[in-house]
Order: structure tokens, then C-alpha cells, then sequence
């Protein structure tokens, strides 16, 4: 499903790119184009990360990050 022969790293969905990214040690906001872009990518990866570790607690999570809740939920 991609115009040659080879699959690219841009014919790959942007959060499998992510993924990758962050299993070879990259971090993923480090290849965006702009602040706001970077900004979104690192919240991301964070509340993930964060959410994992309280086994996808949102009132815990927001407790332990510093969020109230329903903003973590918005941002979710």
C-alpha cells in the first residue's frame, strides 16, 4: 500500500513512528517542526507514561502530576 517497492519510515503511521522512535532511545517531539508541535508530542508521551504507571487511573495520575482531574481528562 505504498507507491514502491519500500515501505518508509513515512509511509508508517505517525504513533507506530512514535513508538519505534522512543524504543531506539529517540524521543519523538525532538523531530518537530515547531514549538507548539514538540509541546503536544512530549504532553502526550508524559501522560501516557504516567497514566501506565497508575494503571490508568485518571484521578490518581492527576493527583500524582499536579492536574486536577477533569483537566486531565480534557487533555486526554
Amino acid at each position: 500500500m505504498t507507491p514502491g517497492n519500500l515501505i518508509g519510515p513515512d509511509d508508517l503511521p505517525a504513533d507506530f513512528r512514535s513508538v519505534v522512535r522512543e524504543q531506539n532511545g529517540e524521543a519523538a517531539w525532538l523531530e518537530c517542526q515547531t514549538m507548539e508541535e514538540a509541546r503536544s508530542c512530549f504532553e502526550r508521551d508524559f501522560l501516557v507514561r504516567r497514566l501506565e504507571d497508575n494503571g490508568w487511573n485518571i484521578s490518581v495520575t492527576a493527583a500524582k502530576i499536579g492536574l486536577e482531574r477533569t483537566h486531565l481528562h480534557k487533555k486526554m
